[in-house]
Order: structure tokens, then C-alpha cells, then sequence
């Protein structure tokens, strides 16, 4: 069951890093700041995936 809830946190947190993407690549910030605000939300939620999958590695292993 966590494996199962871990997934969804990762599927969910990869939906958010393609929403700002994409919001990057179409000109979506308005300013430097804003450019770089988004830069560091996407590369925090990609160290949280990692995170995430590192957990369900662990986990799994302890379930062998």
C-alpha cells in the first residue's frame, strides 16, 4: 500500500513539473524573478521524486 501511495506522489509531483515546463517553454514568466522561482519549483519537486523513489526502494527492499 505505500509503494501504491508513493507512485501517486510521484506521478502527481512529475503532472506539476510538466504544468511548469511547459509554462516555461510558452513565455509563462513574466520577469527574471518569476523565471527563476519556476526553475526552483520544478528542480525541488525532481529532488523530491528522487527522494520518493529512494523510499520505495527501501521499502521494497525491506518487503523481500
Amino acid at each position: 500500500m505505500e509503494n501504491d501511495v508513493l507512485s501517486l506522489l510521484k506521478k502527481q509531483m512529475q503532472t506539476e513539473i510538466e504544468a511548469v515546463s511547459q509554462a516555461l517553454v510558452s513565455s509563462g514568466a513574466r520577469d527574471f524573478a518569476e523565471y527563476t522561482a519556476m526553475c526552483g519549483k520544478v528542480t525541488g519537486l525532481m529532488v523530491a521524486q528522487r527522494l520518493v523513489g529512494d523510499m520505495q526502494a527501501r521499502l521494497q527492499h525491506e518487503d523481500d
